[in-house]
């Protein structure tokens, strides 16, 4: 074994890029030793005063998600939730390009991102965007956007059937009325 040619780096690295990206490097090791197919990932608490000036903006997180509703603040704010989007789709990405039996490792599994709230400034949890993304052996349909008039669905109900799709026939979940319509196709 050859010794390490640069110094091991310690600690947490000062760059959220390069800690984020480490980390979902980990993760995706992980899948790909089939040490898990489960893990959990929070980027920062919602009270946090983290800023993220890779995203293009230097604000404090908790801070900027009171917008307003000025849309000034608001474009800041979706910057900062862009960059953690982008993040996911390089943890994507990888997984993707990891064989995994008669296909790749996203062709397995499912990742769940999402929010509390759909309008943090107002805490509103009416609305609330979640991203999925995976196949879940062929069983779960992407390239989709679903939306619904507010007031209609719960994110019970898409909890209800993400059980589903994993065979887990449960007849509720939380407050849940029923599967979430159209998300099993």
């Amino acid at each position: 074994m050859q010794e390490p040619s640069e110094e091991i780096p310690f600690g947490i690295p000062q760059s959220r890029l390069v800690h984020y990206r480490l980390m979902y490097d980990l993760l995706a090791l992980a899948f790909q030793a089939d040490l898990t197919r489960s893990a959990t990932f929070m980027l920062g608490r919602d009270l946090t005063g983290t800023s993220f000036p890779e995203s293009g903006f230097n604000g404090g997180w908790h801070g900027s998600s009171h917008h307003g509703d000025k849309p000034d603040n608001i474009a800041n704010y979706a910057k900062m939730n862009r960059y953690h989007v982008q993040n996911l789709a390089y943890f994507c990405d990888k997984l993707q390009k990891s064989p995994d039996g008669d296909g790749n490792i996203l062709d397995h599994i499912l990742i769940y991102k999402a929010t509390n709230m759909g309008n943090s400034h107002r805490h509103a949890h009416v609305k609330v965007p979640v991203i999925l993304v995976g196949g879940i052996d062929g069983k779960f349909k992407g390239n989709r956007h679903l939306a619904f008039p507010e007031g209609t669905q719960a994110t019970h109900n898409m909890l209800l059937s993400i059980l589903h799709l994993y065979g887990i026939n449960q007849e509720k979940f939380g407050n849940s009325t029923g599967e979430l319509p159209g998300l099993i196709a």
